[in-house]
Order: C-alpha cells, then structure tokens, then sequence
C-alpha cells in the first residue's frame, strides 16, 4: 500500500519509486511500465546483465529516431536552418527515451531520488517494440502489430 498522495491518475512515479525503497530492501529495481505492453523478457534480461557488470548506476530504454525536420506552432524551424537543410545521414544518432523500462540500483534511487542518475547507460528497443499506449489510437496500432 501507498499513500493517497501517490496513488492519484497524474502522479509521476519517481516518488512513488522512492517511498518504495524507503519501505522495501533491494539492490536492483526493475521498473516496467504498463504502457508498454510490447516488452519482451530478453529486454530486461539484457538489462539485468548489463547492471550486474557494475558500470552502470541506472539503465533505460530507447529506441534510434532518424532526424526529421521539427517545426514549432509558428512555422519555425527547431534547431536547424531553413537556408540549409542537413540530410538525415549528416545528422548525429539520436535516442527516444521509450519509457517502457528503467532499471536503477536502490542507492542512485535513494541519492538522486530519480528513475536514473549517476552511471546511466541504455538498452536499444527496436521500434517495433517500443510503442505505448496513451490514447486509443495508440491502442488499435498496438492490437493491429500483436
């Protein structure tokens, strides 16, 4: 059980993560989110080894993003020129932080009081299993891939 104050719709888990420690002993928490309903056991497995070589304080997930021109709400580009428009394959690799997990050591947790700190590091998700769901639409995609 929780708090009340913990346990509403908007909440963002990294308290709730932390009241866990303070109540729960652990060294590793493997923390999954349910709006990731296409994870599969090898990405935590591969999440668990790569913690235990000790290089890492924090772990989570990613998935690569080809660059694509972004624009705000006034028609202006974001971190590029109009003038001169890179390619895609000029542009360096870049990650998505998919949220479907994270993997932490309870003292980072405790320290930082966040999902990840210190020695952070990432585990690749390909795209086709990194979707989530949020909306409806999210969830008729999800049903159409499984």
């Amino acid at each position: 059980m929780r708090p009340s104050y913990l346990a509403d719709d908007v909440i963002i888990p990294d308290p709730t993560l932390v009241y866990f420690a303070t109540k729960q002993r652990f060294d590793i928490l493997v923390f999954i989110q349910p709006t990731s309903p296409l994870i599969k056991p090898e990405y935590i497995n591969v999440g668990i080894e790569m913690m235990k070589t000790g290089d890492y304080d924090s772990l989570f997930t990613v998935t690569e993003e080809h660059w694509l021109p972004r624009w705000d709400e006034y028609n202006n580009p974001i971190d590029w020129d109009i003038t001169d428009r890179p390619r895609r394959q000029d542009k360096q690799k870049s990650f998505i932080e998919n949220g479907m997990m994270y993997i932490t050591t309870v003292d980072s947790l405790l320290e930082t009081e966040l999902r990840y700190g210190g020695r952070k590091g990432f585990i690749k998700i390909p795209l086709r299993d990194s979707f989530q769901v949020d909306t409806q639409e999210d969830l008729d995609l999800i049903r159409k891939l499984i």
